[in-house]
């Protein structure tokens, strides 16, 4: 995809019609160069649009990114340089939000609200969770 295109289908405001189905997943953009420098390859296609994404991602200061925003009940840290999944964290429901990430009395945490999400067909819930990062 050129620069050009990408612009183009961004001012048409079309969005996941505009892609085709190998352009979902988890990639790793460099934007002034206008490349890709990866995309995970284990990303799971749901017929011909992927998976739709309820929620947004995060990035801590050391390389990871946080992301819960699948069909799933679990919040995933990525490595930010090679897209790897380094850990993922059960939900007791849906995890499909952002989450954020504080430091308290000098340590990090994650939280995510874990309410579900009736498209998604994940559990229901009313619960945050705190994953402390180490």
């Amino acid at each position: 995809m050129n620069r050009r295109e990408f612009l183009t289908g961004a001012a048409a405001g079309l969005s996941a019609a505009y892609l085709k189905p190998a352009a979902f997943g988890a990639a790793a953009l460099d934007i002034p160069a206008l490349t890709q420098k990866y995309k995970a390859t284990d990303t799971v296609v749901l017929g011909k649009t992927g998976i739709p994404n309820f929620g947004g991602p995060i990035s801590t200061d050391s390389g990871l990114v946080f992301i819960a925003a699948t069909m799933d009940n679990y919040l995933r840290a990525f490595d930010a340089k090679t897209g790897a999944e380094l850990w993922r964290g059960r939900l007791p429901a849906g995890g499909q939000a952002t989450p954020m990430t504080y430091v308290w009395k000098g340590k990090q945490y994650v939280v995510i609200a874990a309410g579900g999400h009736e498209k998604a067909g994940t559990k229901h819930g009313d619960q945050v969770i705190a994953f402390a990062l180490n």
